[in-house]
């Protein structure tokens, strides 16, 4: 699969997220086996592995917002991998404020499916990761 290939395959995702399709457009291109990575220091860290702690994971993070988004800001070939920058945009359940968050994906595929993101608060931090695995 080429670099146009697996960008398209993570904007999809982000537009299924975005749509809250989680078990139609999500699921088709996710492997059932893949795997989300929270960044280091996020409240609930750690690895969920598998489509049913993925969509558990997901659905505590789109729980804590009365609003959400995720946009692209920047996509990378970085070998068989993308590494990309997304501006996730908030508004608060509670307080009704607005956040935005910069944060940074590692993503693996597996065949024309995504297979792991990891996600990292900062930029050197998820160059560090890919280039440990290049």
């Amino acid at each position: 699969m080429d670099p146009r290939e697996r960008e398209a395959i993570f904007r999809e995702s982000i537009d299924a997220w975005n749509a809250d399709d989680w078990e139609d457009r999500l699921r088709e291109i996710w492997s059932p086996d893949g795997a989300i990575v929270a960044p280091e220091g996020w409240p609930e860290s750690g690895e969920f592995q598998g489509w049913p702690a993925m969509v558990e994971e997901w659905g505590r993070l789109k729980d804590s917002w009365a609003e959400e988004r995720v946009e692209a800001i920047e996509l990378e070939p970085i070998g068989d991998r993308l590494l990309g920058c997304v501006r996730w945009m908030m508004r608060g359940e509670a307080s009704g404020a607005p956040l935005e968050a910069d944060v940074w994906v590692l993503c693996d595929f597996e065949g024309r499916l995504l297979s792991k993101m990891a996600y990292f608060l900062n930029e050197a931090a998820a160059r560090a990761a890919a280039e440990s695995h290049e």
